[in-house]
């Protein structure tokens, strides 16, 4: 799936500048860069779910989804680079 972190950065640098076109320093440069922002992206998302789950402890929607308060809590509290 594309998410908009993967397509704008397609959009800003779809490749290295011509100078290193088809050459393996621009490709290894290109693919370093997709995975970083890639990474970044995965992170920002685990943020937001983690604040979100942090936010709903106590709550009735937590039994409704089989999350009890505690699991949710130290889910929430994880930062946001561990799985």
């Amino acid at each position: 799936m594309e998410t908009p972190m993967n397509i704008a950065t397609k959009q800003l640098f779809p490749t290295i500048p011509t100078a290193f076109s088809g050459h393996s320093l621009g490709q290894s440069l290109s693919r370093s860069l997709r995975k970083f922002v890639g990474t970044l992206d995965i992170w920002m998302k685990r943020h937001h779910q983690r604040r979100q789950l942090r936010a709903l402890a106590g709550s009735h929607l937590l039994k409704d989804m089989g999350i009890n308060d505690c699991d949710a809590w130290n889910q929430g509290r994880k930062p946001f680079w561990k799985e």
